[in-house]
């Protein structure tokens, strides 16, 4: 059996050699003369690094392709699928946008241009309050514009979502019917 011989640096490494003229202590000052050898074992590795400056914004990532109406800031997409409020809110958000909300006329009519194309309705980014028959914007300021159809909101406060027929007028509607994904970004 071989002796290995031990060298502890200053910088507290260990040294481990088989040869003795490889490592030699002086002056029993935990200092020594390392001559050129066999490599040693590799070490653990490190930890990982900062995370790296924010690229710029893009287009929208959005698996909504197809159909895109611009408007102002504002681009409104969809793709043509059908799903209940609760999931074209989250679909939205995922892609890093939000439920399509009409701010003004121009930005109805957007939607409308989509909605045509599919003959299909589209739910918007309002909800109901606690009065029967007010609505909100999702974060719960006060509605500013709408295009309520005659005699809506009728619900009654049974209908807690607000969805967009295809000539752009608005009814109160509940939440778990299928209506295409319509986004903005």
């Amino acid at each position: 059996m071989q002796l290995q011989m031990f060298c502890i640096l200053m910088l507290g490494a260990l040294v481990v050699t088989t040869d003795p003229d490889q490592c030699r202590c002086k002056d029993k000052v935990n200092t020594c003369v390392i001559h050129d050898g066999v490599p040693g074992v590799n070490g653990l590795p490190g930890r990982d690094g900062w995370p790296g400056p924010k690229g710029e914004k893009g287009e929208p990532a959005i698996a909504l392709k197809g159909v895109v109406n611009k408007v102002g800031n504002k681009i409104f997409t969809m793709n043509g699928k059908e799903i209940d409020f609760k999931t074209t809110v989250q679909t939205c958000q995922h892609y890093g946008g939000s439920i399509a909300t009409p701010m003004n006329e121009e930005e109805n009519e957007a939607i409308v241009d989509i909605l045509t194309l599919k003959n299909r309705y589209a739910y918007l980014g309002l909800k109901a309050g606690s009065v029967p028959g007010k609505f909100h914007y999702l974060d719960g300021s006060a509605v500013n514009y709408t295009k309520w159809y005659k005699n809506e909101p009728n619900g009654g406060g049974a209908e807690k979502c607000m969805e967009m027929y295809t000539d752009g007028t608005w009814n109160d509607k509940t939440c778990n019917q299928h209506r295409l994904i319509v986004c903005e970004f």
